[in-house]
């Protein structure tokens, strides 16, 4: 059976969000409250959760302070004899490296995540590594390393139904297809993604969105309006899995 670490994660996480951003004294001092109070609640699943949370905070603006706390996370997630925990923490550590960077660093703890995940049977999280391992060699300009990744974590996001994944990974897959110039393929597959978010109703997170359209300014000075607008009007035709089949075949 699956360890999974945090399951109240979401709700904990929003709340010491909400916290930190009306605190009198700052989000600093929000995240020592909470760290406090999981070292006084000798509760080392949560404490390695806020101190991984507030290494995230500071990585932006302090990476050598987040690498302390990260240390510090590491540590309260070796205390919990938890696989799954040690291993969520190394997925958060290379999502804060791939953040600032590092991606080097980020691909090592995305794989260590993904072969610990694989050892202990969470399907779900062992696909999330590989898939921000394939991001992280996609934005360092690995481009042939990352298809080869996504070829095999769409297919994971598919069989698991959850298509705004998939629909992440198609909006990839366009983006590796970019620098090889085929900007038809590229626009049926954000066509395919397009139609695909809407039907599940899952928009993209404002740093996707942000690469988002960084991407399609670059698609636009391959095609021309009316080749784009084609293109993408065939990919949004495409059903889930039809459009998986291109993605992986292109």
């Amino acid at each position: 059976m699956p360890l999974v670490l945090f399951d109240d994660a979401p709700c904990f996480t929003q709340e010491l969000a909400e916290r930190a951003s009306h605190h009198r004294f700052g989000w600093r001092a929000a995240y020592d409250e909470a760290v406090a109070l999981a070292i006084g609640l000798d509760d080392p699943f949560r404490l390695g959760m806020v101190l991984s949370m507030r290494a995230w905070a500071e990585a932006p603006v302090d990476p050598v302070a987040a690498e302390g706390w990260l240390e510090q996370a590491a540590e309260a997630a070796r205390r919990t004899g938890n696989p799954g925990a040690i291993a969520s923490l190394m997925l958060i550590r290379g999502r804060i490296a791939s953040g600032i960077d590092r991606h080097s660093d980020a691909q090592r703890w995305f794989r260590e995540a993904q072969a610990q995940f694989q050892a202990v049977g969470d399907t779900r999280l062992e696909i999330s590594a590989q898939s921000e391992l394939a991001h992280s060699l996609r934005r360092a300009g690995a481009t042939d390393e990352a298809e080869a990744e996504y070829r095999h974590t769409i297919l994971g996001w598919q069989r698991s139904g959850n298509r705004g994944a998939v629909a992440n990974q198609l909006e990839s897959l366009a983006f590796t297809a970019l620098p090889r110039g085929d900007g038809v393929q590229a626009a049926r597959l954000l066509g395919a993604a397009e139609a695909l978010r809407e039907a599940a109703k899952d928009p993209m997170t404002a740093f996707e969105r942000a690469e988002y359209d960084t991407e399609v300014a670059r698609l636009r000075t391959q095609l021309d309006p009316q080749t784009l607008s084609d293109a993408g009007a065939e990919g949004r035709a495409l059903s889930m899995d039809d459009a998986v089949m291109f993605a992986i075949s292109g």
